[in-house]
């Protein structure tokens, strides 16, 4: 079976639900757990958000040495910057830079088009590629957007430095054969110059079974929380995908 790797965002998408916010003193308890867990890459926070976001990453890239921590930023440069700097030159440090890709939330969230779009995700990963270790970009809502304008967005992405390009089902809104078609195109689109991944929610139910159908389509990293906790009805449960790969390994 090919190796996946397992994102955890529990610190960051995790504690968008409600009831589920941590202090400083919890996340560092729960990125430590995490590490015991042997998971690949722990999203630690959101640095340019709240202190307590900043403080999560700067002291867990500074005591795991062994395991990737990511900071979480928008596509400007204020909160690139200081992800990178809560990363503090950590040489497992990533930077994950979210943009909109659906016309909806280029609209609704940036005010932006689709050119104006893929701007925003050149310039951004641009900046970061030369203050993090490494980079990685997601496309918010790719479940809804156009098709050949996705594969366009991940494409910039992976020219312009990024390591690994995730599709987002950021409302919960794709089935699994949807996810399974997007999966292989941007697959077999961006070849072998980066890892793509997955994230997905809940809302219908499906964050697991369309997790499972995008590592079956070629997807190298999924992203999830620890009992699918998150914004909503959750994300996809870490200890399911786990438990799905194993019971269902080929």
């Amino acid at each position: 079976m090919k190796r996946i790797n397992i994102f955890d965002t529990t610190l960051r998408d995790g504690q968008q639900s409600p009831g589920s916010g941590f202090d400083l003193e919890k996340k560092i308890e729960v990125g430590r757990q995490l590490h015991r867990l042997n998971v690949d890459v722990i999203e630690a926070g959101f640095p340019f958000a709240s202190q307590a976001d900043f403080d999560s990453v700067r002291i867990l890239s500074t005591e795991l040495k062994d395991i990737s921590i990511c900071a979480f930023a928008r596509a400007s440069r204020g909160d690139i910057e200081v992800a990178a700097e809560a990363l503090n030159g950590c040489s497992n440090g990533r930077i994950q830079i979210v943009t909109p890709v659906s016309d909806l939330h280029l609209e609704t969230r940036l005010g932006k088009d689709r050119k104006q779009g893929l701007e925003l995700i050149k310039e951004s990963i641009k900046i970061a590629k030369d203050l993090a270790a490494e980079v990685s970009w997601i496309g918010e809502d790719s479940s809804r957007a156009d098709p050949g304008y996705l594969l366009d967005a991940f494409n910039i992405a992976v020219e312009h430095g990024a390591k690994f390009v995730t599709y987002a089902d950021t409302v919960g809104y794709s089935l699994p054969e949807e996810v399974s078609e997007c999966i292989r195109s941007i697959v077999k689109s961006i070849s072998t110059k980066a890892q793509v991944g997955i994230h997905c929610h809940n809302d219908l139910g499906l964050a697991t079974a369309n997790t499972l159908s995008a590592i079956s389509a070629g997807a190298q990293e999924v992203q999830c929380t620890i009992t699918g906790v998150g914004e909503r009805a959750g994300n996809a449960a870490l200890e399911e995908i786990v438990m799905g790969l194993l019971v269902r390994k080929k």
